[in-house]
């Protein structure tokens, strides 16, 4: 008996081995691959995001001025860090960049309209033009009198260029220098009739905002147009009625 025993005993420890074996083979590196996927934001935040500065700095640029408007000013506007300000934009510069372009890119195909032959008339013009201006891009219009921005080049283009050129499309082939200045005055007149109503606009939501407190409202001028339609047809009248026709103006002398 004693002899058997340590026969039976011995072969008991190779289960105990191959038990082991399922344990082995598998590894812990799946578990740690979903980790590097991780993203500290998703696309969909980040574009609204940047759409939230683009907002606060537009509001910030009429109110103070591009050159009175700070970095600092447009972070503590949206309550946000500088550092999360610049993962998104590197700079000031950049930024009106951004808010420039679509206004400025949508002159350039309106000043591609008037090399068209035949020229289109005066009056399709002076209509694209309230159009672009009054248009959710035309707000930036309230920053045209400032002179850091209006020589800004943004691309190919910049805002005075663009004016001159509609200033001689409206004028006509071989225009005299009273024709040219009542071309200045019909664009004159669109800038007044829809930049005055937007300041009436900017007014009203400032007292918004003071009243509630709500930063939302502070850049909802940014999101719709500036004018009604009714508006825009008043102000594109008194623009031709300030071009008038292409006959000059007589004055004649008293006495």
């Amino acid at each position: 008996m004693s002899t058997t025993m340590p026969a039976q005993v011995r072969p008991l420890a190779k289960p105990a081995q191959s038990s082991r074996s399922p344990q082995s083979s598998r590894s812990p590196q799946p578990s740690r691959s979903p980790q590097p996927s991780r993203s500290p934001q998703s696309p969909r935040s980040s574009g609204d995001t940047r759409s939230r500065i683009l907002a606060a700095a537009a509001a910030l640029f009429s109110e103070q001025g591009y050159a009175g408007t700070s970095v600092r000013d447009i972070s503590e506007r949206l309550g946000v860090t500088k550092a999360a300000l610049y993962y998104h934009f590197p700079s000031k510069e950049t930024i009106l960049d951004a808010l420039l372009e679509p206004f400025v890119r949508d002159l350039g195909r309106l000043a591609e309209l008037t090399r068209q032959t035949p020229s289109p008339s005066p009056d399709l013009v002076i209509e694209r033009i309230a159009e672009v201006m009054a248009s959710a891009g035309g707000m930036l219009l309230l920053l045209a009198d400032d002179p850091s921005i209006i020589h800004r080049r943004i691309g190919e283009q910049d805002m005075l260029s663009l004016q001159r050129m509609l200033v001689r499309a409206l004028a006509g082939p071989d225009p005299s220098e009273a024709r040219l200045l009542r071309a200045r005055c019909a664009i004159g007149a669109l800038k007044a009739g829809i930049m005055s109503r937007a300041l009436e606009r900017a007014t009203a939501v400032a007292c918004s905002v003071t009243a509630t407190g709500s930063a939302a409202s502070a850049t909802s001028i940014a999101s719709s147009c500036l004018v009604t339609s009714e508006e825009r047809r008043e102000i594109v009248a008194a623009a031709l009625a300030a071009l008038g026709s292409e006959a000059p103006v007589v004055v004649r002398p008293r006495g």
